[in-house]
C-alpha cells in the first residue's frame, strides 16, 4: 500500500475515478464518495390517498430500527410506470441502514381533525356513496357523506354533516330504500 485514503465523513463510494494502476496527478479526483448521514426517500401514493398525506407525521422502519421521515418539498411527481405518485423525504440513517435502492417501509400518520360519530345503523350505502338520512324540519333529506371506518358501533363522518345536524339513527337504510321517489331523487 503507497496510501491511505480518509475522508471526512462515512460514505458509500459511488464512481471511482481512477482504475487500478493508473497514475493521477496531484488534485485529480480518485472517487466520489456519498455521505448516507442523511438520505432521502421516494415514498409511492396512490392519487386518493394524496390529501392525506399533507401534515402529519411520516415514519420509515427496517427491521426493528426506525426513524423520522421529513417531507422535502409539498410537490408530487407521477410515477409512470407504478402508476403512483412520489412524495420525496429526508432521513437521517443511522449506522447507514438506508442504502441505495433499499425498500423501507413508510407509516404516516396525518394530522388528527375532528370528525362527527353517528351509529353505524345511521349511515346507508347506494352506487359506492355513503348517505345519512337528516331531519330539516318537517322532513328527512338524504346527505351524502364521507366515512370512515366503523369503531364499536359507531362509524366516524369526514364530511357532509355539520355538528347539532339531527340524523336518523335508526333505520336509515330502510329509509333510502322504502320509497325512492318520495324521499330520494337518484339518477343512476
Amino acid at each position: 500500500t503507497l496510501a491511505i485514503l480518509r475522508a471526512p465523513f462515512a460514505g458509500l463510494v459511488v464512481e471511482r475515478q481512477a482504475a487500478l494502476g493508473e497514475q493521477i496527478t496531484a488534485g485529480q479526483p480518485v472517487l466520489e464518495l456519498e455521505s448516507l448521514e442523511s438520505v432521502y426517500l421516494d415514498v409511492g401514493i396512490p392519487q386518493d390517498k394524496l390529501p392525506s398525506w399533507q401534515g402529519g407525521e411520516t415514519r420509515w422502519q427496517i427491521g426493528a430500527k426506525q426513524g423520522r421521515a421529513d417531507p422535502l418539498d409539498g410537490t408530487a411527481r407521477y410515477d409512470a410506470a407504478s402508476g403512483l405518485w412520489l412524495l420525496r423525504y429526508r432521513a437521517v440513517n443511522p449506522d447507514g441502514l438506508l442504502q441505495d435502492g433499499a425498500w423501507v417501509e413508510v407509516r404516516h400518520l396525518s394530522t388528527p381533525k375532528e370528525v362527527i360519530w353517528v351509529p353505524a345503523a345511521a349511515v346507508a350505502a347506494r352506487n359506492g356513496k355513503s348517505w345519512c338520512i337528516v331531519r330539516r324540519g318537517d322532513h328527512l333529506e338524504p346527505v351524502e357523506v364521507q366515512a370512515g371506518p366503523e369503531e364499536n358501533g359507531r362509524i366516524p363522518i369526514l364530511s357532509g354533516l355539520s355538528a347539532g345536524e339531527r340524523v336518523v339513527t335508526k333505520g336509515a337504510y330502510e329509509l333510502l330504500y322504502r320509497d325512492l321517489k318520495e324521499l330520494i331523487r337518484f339518477e343512476d
